[in-house]
């Protein structure tokens, strides 16, 4: 890499920690797993073990190196580091990042890719991370049973039997077409699919879509794909071809934002994309004026959309982050004002997930008393108990609804019931279906008398 090129990759990343600090994002439950391992909580061993990620993912591009061509190596980097998603990876995900550490070192290793055996080796052992370590249980697998299968056999034998006007085919006919085996080819087909997603690799900024994500490309990178793609197709892309083909195993073998599922891609893309680059310098270098004006142009709609996809995420964190962290942050940093020693209960909601992890962070081993209960509660139809703390949404204070319409005035119905609230959030995105979208803690009122 030239001089410029590194001083270019630093001042992003320091960016990008100036960012993480500014924002103040809870830790996942990724982090927490691996922090509380080491017996380790509180901001300042969080941070430590993202400056650790950071180092993690210059070490992967360093093996990159290995994988691609000198001459496309700093662009190739370059385009994945101003990515918010790879921004998420290292600031959020250390789990998610350690097996991107293993598949590009495993790969990095595996030359002159002739030898098909070990690209399998890899597959496999791509989904058993996936499945044992991360502990993904992707739809895939309900696709496989041959039992969900025949049962959707039957019932499109029953739509057909009940028809005014029968469809008079031969049963033989039917058979080929209506069967189980057919049918577990169909749902593998559809959740394959789905993976050719340009809306998500590069148009979330733009017109994000239903599924919460992070942004993966800036959309005037498409432009630089064609480019690529034309190049790319010219030369030998054999590692390519493999880069891809383990992208579409991660993907079919994951679940959760379509932004990790989708990770993996972002590799052998940003080769295609690097190559266009590389290209298209070289053409302006050659006075080629259309290279030049489209050098300026996209150059200068990439500053652009790194600065405004970078304050965005500054501003509004709900929007992109996953907003379950934030709901435990809220309710612990709520309940650190209270004097746990004048009451006999705690609850925390376990709707979106177990809350010990989060409150060893945030409290310390005070939650080993047993007056702390991880699990959720109905107000709607029990008592306020006394002496208690209550941290949920506005469904277990108030009872759920089936559409998610909880009353707008469900904190003085709850205050009716006899709570006192020390703090009330309204979470952009649902995370809770049927219980609302607002959280709070509150207190039993009496004893606060």
């Amino acid at each position: 890499m030239k001089k410029w090129q590194w001083t270019l990759l630093t001042a992003i990343y320091g960016l990008q920690i100036v960012l993480g600090f500014f924002i103040k994002y809870p830790p996942t439950e990724e982090q927490l797993k691996i922090l509380l391992f080491f017996h380790a909580w509180g901001n300042l061993s969080l941070w430590i073990l993202r400056i650790f990620s950071l180092c993690a993912l210059w070490l992967i591009f360093k093996i990159w190196k290995r994988i691609v061509s000198n001459k496309i190596y700093a662009w190739s980097i370059l385009t994945l580091s101003i990515s918010p998603a790879i921004f998420n990876l290292w600031y959020l995900y250390p789990i998610l990042l350690i097996k991107i550490f293993l598949i590009v070192w495993v790969f990095s290793l595996i030359k002159p890719f002739k030898k098909w055996w070990l690209i399998l080796f890899l597959i496999l052992g791509l989904i058993a991370f996936n499945r044992y370590i991360l502990g993904e249980k992707a739809a895939i697998f309900n696709k496989f049973s041959l039992d969900e299968a025949q049962n959707e056999v039957m019932i499109r034998f029953t739509k057909e039997d009940s028809l005014k006007e029968k469809i008079d085919l031969p049963l033989w006919w039917r058979r080929i077409s209506y069967n189980k085996f057919f049918f577990v080819y169909k749902g593998v087909v559809a959740e394959v699919l789905p993976y050719f997603d340009l809306e998500t690799l590069y148009f979330q900024e733009v017109s994000p879509t239903e599924q919460k994500s992070m942004v993966m490309f800036y959309w005037p990178e498409i432009l630089v794909l064609m480019v690529g793609i034309y190049f790319w197709s010219r030369q030998n892309t054999r590692q390519i071809r493999y880069l891809f083909l383990l992208s579409i195993f991660d993907y079919v073998f994951s679940e959760g934002a379509l932004d990790r599922r989708l990770l993996l891609t972002m590799w052998p893309l940003s080769i295609v994309m690097a190559t266009a680059w590389v290209e298209i310098i070289m053409l302006a270098k050659n006075k080629y004026i259309l290279a030049k004006w489209s050098l300026g142009i996209v150059g200068g709609l990439m500053v652009l959309a790194f600065a405004f996809n970078f304050y965005d995420l500054k501003v509004r964190e709900e929007y992109w982050f996953d907003n379950r962290p934030l709901a435990f942050q809220f309710w612990f940093e709520n309940l650190e004002k209270l004097n746990f020693d004048n009451y006999k209960k705690i609850y925390i909601s376990s709707i979106v997930g177990d809350g010990r992890r989060y409150c060893y962070f945030y409290i310390g081993k005070k939650c080993d008393d047993s007056k702390w209960i991880f699990n959720s509660f109905d107000l709607k139809t029990d008592k306020v108990e006394n002496k208690t703390i209550y941290a949920g949404f506005a469904g277990e204070f108030v009872g759920s609804d089936f559409k998610n319409n909880i009353n707008s005035d469900w904190k003085n119905e709850a205050e009716a019931k006899g709570l006192k609230f020390y703090g009330i959030k309204s979470l952009l995105n649902t995370i809770a279906y049927k219980y609302g979208n607002d959280i709070g803690v509150a207190v039993e009122k009496i004893n606060e008398k």
